[in-house]
């Protein structure tokens, strides 16, 4: 498939920013034209610092992403307070291999518990402020079919999870165990909950596959997964813990199919 001068121009720019690579941007590349299909993409502000123009709504996903972690670490210290194991999925959790972690666009917060506590942790949000949006029924209980309930407060909005599966792959036993071996990393300020990076892996790649089954797939999905290969894996651990655990979900095929084809198209425009 040949790329446009817009597509080059981007990839060029995601690699220069994210392993520090020299870019070669194409000499009639239209830079309207690659920050317009940035911002679809939501990466705009992982090219900003490489990228000859600025646009406003950098420094407006800067000011949300803080916000998001302020509003992130009152959660945590809540739940923790209260006993109730948990981990953040994706945002920030994949932020923690961005170079710069502010450069990764977040829009909410996905917090996940374990499943024994889960009714728990509802009673103990709306006990605090936060405002039950979607995902119950009449009589207030969770919908079978749903993951999570969402919440908001102070504008952010929260995906309260006790399971992370979809169609096409089943971890949440695993990931139960991760909750359980949670380490505690630090961005900008804040010590954030995470499952391990071989756990918090297998959620990026399932992230990947959720928006495929849904033809939604974006740049975003398959940095965050790139950048959590870059910055944690080798290739024992790759070969003899990652994908191991993957074929026991059925998802050893695709970390495969897009660590040999896909994302490394980051390396070879």
């Amino acid at each position: 498939m040949k790329l446009t001068t817009t597509q080059v121009a981007l990839l060029e720019a995601i690699k220069a920013s994210l392993f520090d690579i020299e870019p070669n941007f194409p000499a009639d590349t239209d830079w309207d034209e690659v920050v317009k299909e940035a911002k679809a993409q939501t990466v705009l502000g992982i090219i900003s610092p490489v990228i000859p123009v600025k646009d406003v709504s950098v420094e407006m996903g800067k000011a949300t992403y803080m916000r998001i972690l302020f509003e992130q670490d009152k959660l945590i210290k809540l739940l923790d307070a209260n006993d109730i194991p948990c981990v953040i999925l994706k945002g920030s959790a994949a932020a923690q291999y961005y170079p710069k972690p502010y450069l990764r666009a977040m829009g909410d917060i996905d917090i996940l518990v374990t499943r024994d506590r889960f009714e728990e942790a509802v009673e103990l949000l709306e006990s605090n402020g936060y405002i039950y949006v979607h995902n119950k029924d009449e009589n207030g209980h969770m919908l079978a079919y749903e993951r999570n309930i969402v919440y908001k407060k102070n504008g952010i909005i929260i995906e309260l999870h006790h399971h992370f599966s979809s169609e096409g792959f089943d971890m949440d036993d695993i990931l139960e165990q991760g909750i359980y071996k949670r380490e505690y990393r630090e961005l900008d300020g804040y010590k954030i909950p995470v499952l391990p990076d071989i756990e918090n892996g297998l959620v990026l790649l399932g992230h990947i596959n959720q928006h495929m089954r849904g033809c939604d797939l974006g740049l975003r999905q398959i940095i965050d997964w790139e950048v959590f290969l870059h910055k944690a894996m080798d290739r024992n651990l790759w070969d003899n813990k990652y994908i191991p655990i993957a074929r026991s979900i059925g998802l050893d095929e695709l970390a495969i199919e897009y660590n040999r084809n896909v994302c490394r198209i980051l390396w070879s425009t």
